[in-house]
């Protein structure tokens, strides 16, 4: 694996300097998550995170894992992040799902829509609701129950979105935390607005 992580590394960082930092703060995010589902899923993630660190579209404190505990968690708490839409954001969602819709795909044929030019997947877009949870808050000790979302309106490639989720309820039985969560783009619009129910197995 680590073979494959260093050609991603060459291929998609320009300084010598740089990789070094890099092998180290991506080897560390897959052995701490335990990516070994499959070597294309390893590759893809490392591919991801070089392109998304070198366009500037996310930093490494993105995948700083939150250690949070249901006992000390409180209502209100909340968090958020940042992450720019990139095109390989969108060839990957495509290749991994299949969801090839040209209106994702294919500028061309985007033009001739109301949207003029290729839009995120929404499952895409609201796919960061799990980044939310399960990095951020709670983080390391979360398991998704349930999330209703409403999409409001389109991305674009290229918008930056920002993803942030409050702890409006607490429930000690099955220690069930439920978060308001919402996405909003440049503009500050809410593109997608979600409600999430998660465990935080702690035990």
């Amino acid at each position: 694996m680590f073979d494959y992580l260093y050609l991603y590394i060459v291929m998609w960082v320009k300084t010598p300097q740089s990789v070094d930092i890099i092998v180290f703060e991506i080897v560390r995010f897959l052995e701490v998550h335990n990516y070994r589902i499959g070597l294309y899923y390893e590759i893809y993630i490392t591919q991801s995170l070089l392109v998304s660190l070198q366009t500037g579209s996310i930093n490494l404190e993105t995948y700083k894992l939150a250690d949070i505990k249901f006992e000390d968690i409180a209502m209100g708490q909340s968090a958020s992040f940042t992450h720019q839409l990139t095109q390989l954001d969108v060839d990957n969602f495509a290749t991994l799902t299949g969801d090839v819709n040209p209106l994702h795909t294919d500028a061309k044929f985007a033009q001739g829509t109301q949207f003029k030019t290729p839009i995120a997947h929404g499952l895409l877009v609201q796919s960061f609701l799990s980044t939310l949870v399960g990095m951020y808050l709670p983080g390391k000790y979360c398991l998704i129950l349930d999330i209703k979302s409403q999409f409001r309106k389109p991305v674009h490639i290229g918008e930056t979105i920002t993803i942030s989720g409050t702890v409006t309820k607490k429930q000690q039985v099955g220690k069930l935390l439920t978060i308001a969560a919402s996405i909003k783009n440049n503009l500050g619009e809410i593109v997608v607005n979600s409600q999430i129910i998660v465990s935080v197995r702690d035990e």
